[in-house]
């Protein structure tokens, strides 16, 4: 039970003491930093619950968790928004350097951790909106089948790579085409309303990441959920920002605190899944963002640069930052992640060699909160990453003027 979650032994013994104790809450969140397993938990745990040995253990032989190893059970649903490109790409490159049984669970699960975000269930009444990416999903499925656990034996490499390569530039299309990042009030009412209907399952289990990015009608929604849980029905919460979840929610749920996996912690999850150990991977963020096309060095660098052309120590700002990192939604979030990083760093040194201007706190303030309700814009409302970066920089400008 949970062997394959590394380094949360607080959180997976919680989660243990909660099942056999049968305490475990209707309503989870999760919470913590990104690439913390949050999602991996949430999923080992619908597994769990599901299982018709009551056991639990990953390499249980019922039918029930052969299909949730394959994320192909019909009793779990899943919304939300996740860094797909980057977590496919990943695992493409793992499969294909191992072309073992373990890396294509590891395909087939990252493919199927976007695709079934696009289940019937979910979008009942607006499947014309899915027309444009049905043949990128039915090509999709095709592939986690086929290269997945239980399709034929793998192809030679160079074809292998081929039909990886392929998979990596379908799920970027899906991604460019639709957004699943903020999820709908109608999507939560449908979702509601399936957890509400009797059917053959004993146990149904909806997992909704980044709660967080909710608009406030699916906010209600939601909680209209929260308030009135079916029985058998469990809903798993996950946030990286669990300060921006509203408190009439946070009060209807059991927090579970995901630590960050840092250090030797990091390298044993690169070498365990990724069967990765390489000195530009010293960490999970470093590693997943080679597979965006950005290392963080690079990443902190234009950071800097996009605050002296805005603080007038350079006159103009970088061509590479405009179109590079503000045409690409993901690498534009990394992009804010690191400036807040960089701000906060200069706040607390009071002195950074890189630049010579040191900006006021209520200035610092102001920016910091321009830059978090940016990401909102991105994430929930989908405004384009040129726009937000162009508001930041002018603001910032006419500030420090």
């Amino acid at each position: 039970m949970f062997e394959n979650i590394l380094h949360q032994a607080e959180v997976v013994g919680r989660l243990k003491q909660d099942l056999e104790g049968s305490t475990l809450p209707p309503s989870l969140l999760f919470s913590g930093p990104l690439y913390s397993g949050k999602l991996s938990t949430a999923l080992e745990l619908a597994r769990v619950l599901s299982c018709e040995e009551r056991l639990g253990e990953w390499n249980c032989s019922c039918k029930s968790c052969e299909a949730h190893r394959l994320l192909l059970a019909t009793n779990l649903v899943f919304l939300g928004g996740r860094y797909f490109t980057a977590e496919v790409a990943a695992c493409c490159d793992t499969l294909s350097r191992t072309m073992n049984l373990s890396g294509r669970y590891l395909f087939a699960r990252s493919v199927r951790k976007l695709t079934r975000r696009f289940d019937s269930l979910l979008w009942e009444g607006e499947e014309s909106r899915l027309s444009r990416i049905a043949s990128y999903l039915s090509r999709l499925d095709e592939l986690a089948y086929d290269l997945g656990p239980n399709g034929s034996p793998l192809p030679p490499p160079q074809e292998l790579n081929k039909r990886l390569e392929e998979a990596v530039t379908l799920v970027r299309k899906v991604e460019d085409s639709i957004s699943v990042v903020s999820v709908p009030v109608g999507m939560i009412r449908r979702v509601a309303a399936w957890a509400h209907l009797k059917g053959t399952e004993p146990t149904k289990v909806i997992v909704l990441e980044n709660a967080d990015r909710l608009l406030d009608a699916a906010r209600n929604a939601l909680l209209k959920l929260l308030e009135e849980p079916p029985s058998s029905v469990y809903l798993i919460l996950t946030t990286t920002r669990k300060n921006a979840i509203i408190p009439t929610i946070l009060s209807r749920v059991r927090t579970y605190t995901f630590q960050p996996r840092v250090g030797t912690s990091a390298l044993e999850v690169l070498e365990r899944i990724f069967k990765v150990s390489s000195p530009e991977c010293q960490d999970l963020e470093s590693f997943f963002l080679l597979f965006q096309g950005v290392k963080a060095s690079t990443l902190r660098g234009h950071a800097v640069q996009f605050l002296k052309s805005a603080w007038g120590e350079e006159k103009e700002l970088s061509p590479e930052i405009v179109t590079d990192l503000f045409q690409d939604r993901e690498k534009f979030r990394l992009f804010l992640q690191e400036l807040v990083a960089v701000l906060h760093e200069i706040l607390r040194k009071k002195t950074f060699p890189e630049v010579s201007y040191l900006p006021s706190l209520s200035q610092m303030e102001d920016w910091i909160e321009l830059i978090r309700k940016s990401v909102e814009s991105l994430e929930v409302l989908n405004v384009h990453p040129l726009l937000l970066g162009e508001r930041i920089f002018l603001r910032m400008r006419r500030s420090h003027a």
